[in-house]
């Protein structure tokens, strides 16, 4: 019986349902098993239709189980990605070529005193205290001729004190435009100790 090729019998119900309801389903991706007893993923599509009294179901199952594995390796890598980003003790700053911070993760906002949706406002020049507006420019620049440009500096917290930081600057290039990757990490008891 089709019935028993779900592995998902309430996605099953659900399919049926839809066409009843509406005489259609197109591209539902169910879990599936062949006749040998091999689990897939199908894009089901289907229509509904009438003939001389008696309901029929007409339809089509794609393999898209390759595809949905993606999908799946994909949210994965990205899941860990975040993980890695916010668990990092290193303060992080993504920023576009204009300076605009555009993410940051917990330990940079715990470092600055901000809350996120206010860094996610300003401009790097509003956290770095040594360096103008200028001088970040030209170490963006640098960074598009090197691999990885570090520099010594002072972050500026919400509470207008200063701490030093040392900073390494990544270019990243996007489709839609590049963005640098800080690593911020404060250095306070290293230069306490130099003293």
């Amino acid at each position: 019986s089709v019935a028993a090729l779900y592995q998902e019998p309430d996605r099953r119900s659900t399919v049926s349902e839809q066409l009843r309801e509406h005489g259609r389903v197109r591209d539902e991706v169910l879990e599936l098993e062949t006749l040998g007893g091999e689990s897939f993923y199908g894009a089901v599509s289907a229509i509904r239709r009438e003939e001389d009294g008696t309901v029929y179901f007409d339809g089509i199952v794609q393999d898209v189980t390759e595809r949905e594995q993606a999908k799946a390796e994909l949210r994965e890598s990205r899941e860990r990605h975040r993980v890695l980003f916010e668990q990092s003790p290193d303060g992080i700053v993504v920023h576009d070529a204009q300076g605009q911070i555009l993410d940051v993760n917990q330990t940079m906002v715990e470092q600055l005193g901000y809350d996120r949706e206010t860094l996610l406002s300003m401009h790097v020049a509003g956290v770095d205290a040594d360096h103008s507006t200028e001088e970040l420019h030209a170490v963006w620049e640098r960074a598009e001729r090197d691999d990885t440009i570090k520099i010594e500096t002072r972050h500026r917290r919400a509470d207008g004190s200063t701490y030093p930081a040392e900073v390494w600057v990544d270019r990243i290039q996007f489709t839609d435009g590049d963005r640098f990757l800080a690593l911020t990490r404060n250095i306070s008891d290293r230069k306490a100790r130099e003293q």
